[in-house]
């Protein structure tokens, strides 16, 4: 027997991804933030997916995985992985429970769990204060929870400025002279 739907009831994958990225439901089925998820940045759903296409994949935290992966969903990492992840325009989570060692290029990359490798994200990497980060990353915002561990590099790109500014000289930043440097040293002993 085919049961109908009521179409004000979520999706079950709506209600999956809502657990996984800190919503409840209120009574009114409304998603509503859970206790303490307030500070927790949320993968958005790719803006450019269809209404019913908010999938979100998961690697289980009994799954190992070997090798590359490429998609174009969410994923979220409870398990293992060892290669490389390419999410061009998708969001990756590492759950407490999660380890990658390998490299990773997503929109957005929130890690709860261990990262040991190289770390792009397009838009944003957050390491949660149960985070733990060794390598490279590189990305044009970068939120390090209290708590959250990081051992490496960052790389953060300056935006690109137009070919006929330049910044103005300051006498501030000019070097240093002899006069300059005992007029200093005259205005600070006085």
């Amino acid at each position: 027997m085919v049961q109908k739907r009521d179409n004000k009831s979520p999706m079950p994958s709506d209600n999956l991804r809502n657990r996984l990225f800190g919503q409840q439901e209120s009574a009114t089925g409304k998603p509503e933030r859970a206790p303490g998820a307030a500070t927790q940045p949320t993968p958005s759903p790719n803006p450019q997916a269809r209404p019913g296409d908010k999938t979100v994949a998961t690697i289980g935290a009994t799954m190992s995985l070997k090798g590359d992966l490429a998609g174009k969903e969410d994923i979220l990492v409870r398990g293992k992985i060892e290669g490389s992840v390419v999410l061009n325009d998708n969001d990756m989570v590492v759950d407490e429970s999660g380890q990658l060692e390998g490299s990773v290029i997503a929109r957005h990359v929130l890690i709860r769990g261990e990262i040991n490798g190289e770390i792009q994200g397009l838009e944003r990497v957050t390491i949660a204060a149960t985070g733990r980060v060794q390598g490279t990353i590189a990305a044009p915002r970068v939120v390090l929870e209290d708590g959250g561990r990081f051992k490496g590099m960052i790389d953060m790109p300056f935006e690109k400025k137009s070919a006929g500014s330049q910044p103005q000289k300051s006498a501030e930043l000019s070097p240093a002279t002899p006069k300059r440097v005992a007029a200093t040293e005259a205005a600070a002993s006085s």
